[in-house]
Parts: C-alpha cells; sequence; structure tokens
C-alpha cells in the first residue's frame, strides 16, 4: 500500500471546491483508558464540546462555513506512549520535544489535518511552564498533518474550546493574512484528504489517523 495524497489517485478523495469546509481533528488520549476513548463516556462527551466550541469560533473569525470533524478518538499505541512519557516528568511534559516527535512518527501514516494529543500533565518548555495548557508550533495546516497539544480540563469545555481555536489558527500558514478569500477557500478545501484501499467500496474510507505500519503493507 504506497501513501498518496494526490488527487490523481484512487486512495484520495478528489479535490474539487466546497461551499462547505472540513478540518478533520483526531484525539489521542495520553493518561487515559480506551473507555475514556469512547465518545460517550465523560472524556468523549468533554472531547465533543471543546470540538464545537472551536468550531463556532473558527466559523465566526473565517467568516466561511467550516466543520470540525473529529476523525477518532483513541489512546496512543504502546511504543508511542512509552516514547511520549519519556519527556514527561513529575506531571509535566516538555511540549515542544513532544510536538516535533509526533510530527516525526506519523509522517508516513494517513492523518487527519490535525492530531491533538490531550494529557493531564502540565506543559513546559526551555524557558518554564507554558503560559497556557496548549502547544502548537508547525504552520502547515491543509497541507501536512498539524500536531497540536492540549490539557485536559473537565470543568471548562468553553475555555478549552477556545484553546483550541486558537492552537489551530496559529496552525495557518504564516502568509495566511496576505491571502485574499478565494485564495483561502482554496487553501481549506485542501484539508479533509480521505484515504481507503483500491479494493474498497466507494465510501469505505480508512479511520485517521492510521499508523505507518499499516499503510506499508
Amino acid at each position: 500500500m504506497r501513501r498518496t495524497s494526490t488527487c490523481s489517485s484512487m486512495k484520495c478523495q478528489i479535490c474539487q471546491r466546497y461551499a462547505t469546509k472540513t478540518i478533520t481533528i483526531g484525539f489521542l488520549l495520553e493518561g487515559f483508558t480506551n473507555s475514556d476513548a469512547k465518545l460517550d463516556s465523560e472524556v468523549g462527551t468533554w472531547l465533543t464540546n471543546v470540538k464545537s466550541e472551536a468550531e463556532a469560533q473558527l466559523k465566526k473569525d473565517l467568516e466561511m462555513d467550516v466543520i470540525l470533524e473529529i476523525s477518532d478518538s483513541k489512546v496512543p499505541r504502546y511504543e508511542l506512549l512509552r516514547r511520549i512519557r519519556t519527556w514527561s516528568t513529575g506531571g509535566q511534559m516538555h511540549a515542544d520535544t513532544v510536538v516535533d516527535y509526533m510530527k516525526r512518527y506519523f509522517a508516513n501514516s494517513y492523518n487527519p489535518d490535525i492530531l491533538c494529543l490531550v494529557t493531564k500533565d502540565t506543559l513546559y518548555g526551555d524557558n518554564g511552564l507554558n503560559d497556557e495548557p496548549g502547544y502548537s508550533k508547525h504552520k502547515d495546516l491543509c497541507t501536512d498533518m498539524v500536531p497540536i497539544i492540549m490539557q485536559y480540563n473537565l470543568m471548562d469545555p468553553q475555555k478549552s474550546g477556545n484553546l483550541l481555536f486558537s492552537l489551530i489558527k496559529r496552525s495557518f500558514p504564516s502568509n495566511w493574512d496576505s491571502l485574499n478569500k478565494d485564495q483561502r477557500e482554496q487553501l481549506l478545501d485542501s484539508c479533509n484528504k480521505q484515504y481507503k484501499a483500491s479494493y474498497a467500496d466507494y465510501d469505505d474510507y480508512y479511520v485517521l489517523p492510521l499508523y505507518k505500519d499499516y499503510v506499508e503493507k
């Protein structure tokens, strides 16, 4: 199986202009159980509410009909979780290192537009604790998968939703403000890539992210 994101491939959704812009986001839950990852759980309900708040903020800010779609919610596989935890000590996680590792780890996978690691840890960097309970640095949304980190805050999903919105906006290309409306719409149309096996039914797309060792089979 070969990974590709070109529109000529049978594995990728056909590229065209859409009135509704869809940005996909997958949640990786660090420090949670598989039961927590179900969207009808307490944690899953929180994720849905956070997503909805961020979606509302995106619609207002972009002045477009934007859907923020949850592609999946799950606990990371053991090898990924083990590496992430090597950069967590005493309830504190080195956010920059983890984000960069996620970018490398999923480089050859089929991915949603955004992968959000949700953790109970406090985030810190080389200069001490982060000013806010979230972190993002990569600015290639819709071109490549953007990894971000967000701290779990059950009691205030609205605040977390505003944070998620901010993290997503920071992931837009650096030249976003210089683009006209048509160029912005064209860029967002390149989000929401979908993949399936060449023998699969018309709408039988993979649930993303799909780990690279499955992709390479």
